[in-house]
């Protein structure tokens, strides 16, 4: 978490602008807001004051930053159950993967027919 910017908004509300790099995003927070278990308490043109979980503060000059414990992931990770070929047919699995490594033909048999029969341009003659 950095801090990037300070925004005084036209009704006297402060923002402090936080770079956050687990996210990748530039956001504005006003102070009292929660953010990756941290408060934003003040922001000022110079200095954010932030305080953590466990209720010491600090100070973040323009620039500065903070690294701030891991937080659980919000998606659980996608279980991925193998594949299990069913009994005697493993060689008609193999076969099958055999197959699928041999390179296919570019175009269709009929297509290149038609190209075979097509015949080249006429040459036209450089002048003399």
């Amino acid at each position: 978490l950095s801090f990037m910017g300070f925004f005084q908004r036209p009704d006297g509300k402060q923002a402090a602008l936080f770079y956050d790099s687990a996210e990748n995003t530039t956001v504005f927070y006003d102070a009292a807001e929660h953010i990756h278990g941290v408060d934003i308490l003040s922001a000022n043109v110079r200095e954010a004051e932030i305080r953590f979980p466990d209720g010491t503060t600090r100070k973040l000059e323009i620039g500065g930053s903070v690294e701030l414990a891991p937080e659980p992931a919000k998606t659980p990770p996608k279980k991925v159950v193998p594949a299990k070929p069913a009994a005697g047919k493993q060689g008609a699995a193999a076969g099958g993967k055999a197959d699928a490594k041999k390179p296919k033909p570019a175009q269709k048999k009929g297509l290149q027919k038609k190209a075979a029969q097509q015949k080249p341009a006429p040459q036209k003659k450089a002048a003399q």
